[in-house]
């Protein structure tokens, strides 16, 4: 505003700037939004180059582990760590999959789930990652039926349930 007088007499001129700061309020909001989704791009680009870098050493590992079973007799004692070797590179191969599908360059593979098949495939992956204070023990339903969903996001959704239960458990046992 500006103000011209003395003493006695005062003029004065106000000004509404309310519409000129909601504008600058909203410009600030839609910048930062636009930022905010920059980030979410260059973090699936990223994702996706470093998926796309994991499958292709998967690849190497399945193969070579492979490769390794075909020389072993059937009796060796190290057929089992290979069979092993080929599952947690399998699974890490199908989170490879969810990575590149999250960065838009891969696709969610839709298919019949069966519950204790799923279960039991991950068991092993979870009883080695969790704490050894944490006893897995499972109770399946008769009554549970298949369904239709990604292999991959569904084991991740079971992985993380219960890794966070072992985790609430604290340094109890469980």
């Amino acid at each position: 505003p500006i103000i011209v007088g003395n003493e006695d007499h005062a003029l004065g001129i106000i000004r509404d700037i309310t519409d000129k700061e909601r504008l600058a309020h909203e410009q600030l909001a839609l910048e930062r939004k636009m930022q905010h989704a920059q980030k979410l791009e260059s973090l699936g680009i990223l994702a996706g180059g470093i998926a796309h870098d994991f499958n292709n050493l998967l690849t190497t590992i399945l193969g070579n582990a492979s490769l390794a079973m075909d020389e072993l007799s059937p009796v060796a004692p190290a057929r089992n760590r290979l069979l092993e070797i080929e599952k947690a590179s399998k699974r890490a191969a199908e989170l490879s999959r969810q990575m590149l599908a999250y960065s838009g360059r891969g696709k969610f593979v839709i298919q019949l789930i069966n519950t204790r098949n799923l279960i039991e495939e991950i068991t092993h992956l979870l009883e080695v990652s969790l704490p050894k204070k944490i006893n897995l023990i499972y109770h399946y339903s008769k009554d549970a039926r298949d369904f239709d969903g990604d292999v991959t996001q569904i084991s991740q959704v079971v992985m993380n349930l219960i890794t966070n239960a072992a985790e609430a458990i604290g340094e109890e046992k469980g």
